[in-house]
């Protein structure tokens, strides 16, 4: 900005006198006694005076004014000069040959600042001149200096001010003007807690108290909250010090103010962001953390119980898988929000994971958590509707309590956690308190993953066929492979522990691989002996069918082990089939192009897949288990009628269908009257070892 100050003759120039008086003689006197230190204007009347006063660039550092003039007197023109603001701080020493003392006294009461009788002292002229023009120059000197010190507050963009000792007003500058939207003026000698800035008791207090020990020569510093006109919120970082004068003392009082609001917003933000989950708005595990251990220190205090509860989301990847993640991100808020519902506001709901959500219960006995354990089964139960979805979660709950499980949040959340997966293991949609039971279990999982992750490489894995049988010829058209463990420390684990193990910790495509270049390399071995085997049936994951280069991994192994393509046959669930549908076709198209078979595993078991079963091609459906285990019973019973559609619907398309769990003959006799074309189990026989099943094949071949 540009500093505008009052014209002032160059610093080599001659202070200027003004001499006025209506007798010449008078002027001469005056004019010849300081001619030699100070340039002299004349006038004889008092028009002329105001006229060379008012002259822009070349004022008067001194008036010497007599009283009595005809036309206007002296006076008139002291007036005069001091109601315009050009003028009114110019020095004026009358001189008059009125020695009353009421005379002097008008004089002064109109701003003057010296009285001279006449006839004049000539060196008591000279001296007075000296000291008035001496405190021109002081005057104009500390002006220039205010007008330099005022622009140099009002270019900064804090918000500053300056005070007297005592904590009035002297200065504010732009920023606070335009703050508070008030002129100078009126708030020149407030005190500073009396600003409109200060609206809350505590504000003005502390203020005061800034001052007072700024006065005493300490500084001081705090942040301050303002709500502006249009409602958002101002931060201030204010600090208020003292100036020191020359000798050292007190002489102003500096408070300043910068508008941290943005900084202050994007720390929020950071905050809220390391504490906090990005999709729901939930406390995340780090916040919840600190929350657990604080409620544990309390409780220690109290000696009150308190909860831990951690909620899991049954089969929600299924739901992502096939309706896509947009889908999933919304029934995760819906169910933060249900979550939210079903607690206390002084209780805590955080998300931890992907489906995983914790719950914290202060002061919460074991009673009162399976009060809120039962509502939150209630609440999230309940179908939503998404996206003109309409769908229907259940959620696994495993609690924890202090003091019996643990002390901190590490060991009630491992407890909670172990409780969790229990109740999956039971059945889902319920909850279970953590028992030692469950932690022993928890523990041979912890081990049973050690020494999973290196049974391929110490020989440990074995593969067992299961034969296929037609109905219409009685032959096997094609065997299943099947992953057995035999661990030297566990013994023989059975797949349905440790197949689950390996889906929840990702080693199932390491299996998933092991299995079907060691299955392919064994159809390659029967195929070369004249074994009867068929086609050989080969499992994979999800997690298979989702890995960029499982088509080059199948035709890998299928390369390496020299099988032709259509000697195998890769069965999948119908969830992970068609669990991302514009993929599946894709893949399944591939796979069908390059010769490999294409079986569905526990058809009836997923989400609705019906309707692209007429986009891809697949050559098998397989009727799950848990449809076979009551056929025979019941003729008109659910499971009856539900094979008998599976059954119709894939003859319609030309696609062979195969039940599997055949254990009695009622079960056998019932598919067969309903024209399944192929079956497997225990009725024909369990999974065997290569050899074994070697032999059983031959002696069922024609001749055997």
């Amino acid at each position: 900005m540009t500093l505008i100050l009052p014209a002032s003759p160059p610093a080599t120039a001659k202070p200027l006198v003004l001499v006025v008086d209506d007798v010449p003689a008078n002027v001469h006197v005056l004019a010849t006694a300081l001619r030699a230190d100070y340039r002299i204007k004349v006038a004889l009347d008092g028009a002329t005076a105001l006229e060379i006063a008012n002259r822009e660039g070349d004022q008067p550092d001194l008036i010497l004014l007599d009283v009595m003039m005809p036309t206007m007197s002296g006076h008139d023109v002291l007036r005069r000069l001091r109601e315009v603001d050009d003028t009114a701080d110019i020095p004026v020493a009358f001189v008059t040959a009125d020695t009353s003392q009421g005379g002097q006294v008008a004089g002064l009461k109109l701003g003057a600042f010296d009285y001279l009788t006449k006839p004049v002292d000539i060196p008591v002229l000279r001296t007075r001149v000296h000291n008035l023009i001496e405190q021109r120059r002081l005057q104009r000197q500390l002006r220039e200096s205010e007008l330099k010190l005022h622009a140099m507050l009002d270019s900064s963009m804090q918000f500053i001010g300056l005070l007297d000792t005592t904590g009035h007003v002297l200065h504010l500058n732009r920023q606070v003007h335009e703050l508070l939207a008030q002129p100078l003026k009126s708030m020149l000698g407030l005190h500073f807690c009396e600003l409109p800035l200060w609206t809350q008791p505590r504000q003005r207090t502390a203020v005061r108290e800034a001052v007072e020990r700024a006065a005493a020569g300490l500084a001081s510093r705090f942040e301050t909250r303002h709500t502006r006109p249009d409602g958002s919120t101002l931060v201030l970082d204010f600090s208020m010090r003292p100036i020191l004068g020359e000798h050292g003392g007190v002489a102003f009082l500096l408070p300043e103010a910068s508008d941290v609001t943005q900084q202050r917003a994007a720390e929020e933000s950071i905050r809220h962001m390391a504490n906090n989950d990005p999709l729901t708005g939930l406390p995340n595990r780090t916040l919840l953390a600190d929350r657990v251990n604080q409620a544990v220190r309390a409780a220690e205090r109290s000696k009150e119980p308190l909860a831990l509860m951690f909620v899991d989301l049954d089969r929600f990847k299924y739901i992502n898988d096939t309706l896509g993640h947009g889908v999933g991100d919304k029934l995760l808020k819906e169910t933060a929000r249900r979550l939210e519902a079903s607690v206390r506001q002084s209780d805590t709901v955080a998300r931890v994971g992907g489906d995983e959500f914790v719950v914290m219960l202060p002061e919460t006995t074991v009673s009162g958590a399976i009060v809120v354990a039962e509502k939150v089964l209630a609440n999230i139960g309940q179908a939503c509707l998404i996206d003109q979805h309409e769908l229907m979660v259940t959620p696994s709950i495993g609690i924890a309590m202090y003091p019996v499980d643990g002390r901190d949040f590490g060991a009630l959340s491992k407890c909670a956690d172990v409780a969790m997966y229990r109740a999956k293991h039971d059945g889902r949609n319920g909850y279970r308190f953590y028992t030692q039971e469950m932690h022993e279990r928890s523990s041979r999982l912890l081990r049973m993953e050690t020494l999973l992750r290196q049974a391929a490489a110490r020989g440990e894995l074995h593969l067992h066929y299961q034969p296929q049988i037609d109905l219409g010829s009685g032959r096997c058209v094609g065997v299943e492979a099947l992953l057995r463990w035999n661990n030297p420390e566990l013994g023989a684990i059975s797949p349905a522990e440790f197949i689950p193990l390996a889906e929840e910790t990702g080693l199932i495509s390491q299996l998933g691989q092991w299995v079907l270049r060691h299955a392919v390399q064994q159809a390659r071995r029967w195929l070369d002996d004249g074994v009867p085997f068929g086609v050989m049936a080969v499992n994979v994951s999800t997690i298979q069918l989702r890995q960029k280069d499982f088509m080059q991994t199948v035709a890998d192994s299928l390369r390496e082990a020299g099988l032709p393509s259509d000697r195998l046959e890769l069965e999948m669930t119908e969830s992970a089939a068609f669990g991302n549908a514009e993929a599946a076709v894709k893949l399944l198209d591939e796979l069908h192009r390059s010769g490999v078979r294409i079986s569905i595993d526990d058809f009836g078991t997923g989400y609705s897949s019906l309707s692209y079963l007429k986009r891809i091609h697949i050559d098998k459906l397989k009727i799950d288990r848990s449809f076979v285990r009551d056929l025979g019973q019941d003729s008109e019973g659910e499971d009856e009628a539900m094979v008998e559609a599976i059954i119709h619907m894939a003859r319609s398309l030309k696609v062979t269908v195969i039940a599997e769990g055949v254990e009695t003959l009622e079960q056998l006799e019932s598919l067969r009257l309903r024209r399944c074309h192929e079956v497997q189990g225990y009725f024909f026989s369990r999974p065997l070892p290569p050899g074994e099943l070697e032999a059983w094949l031959l002696r069922q071949a024609p001749g055997g």
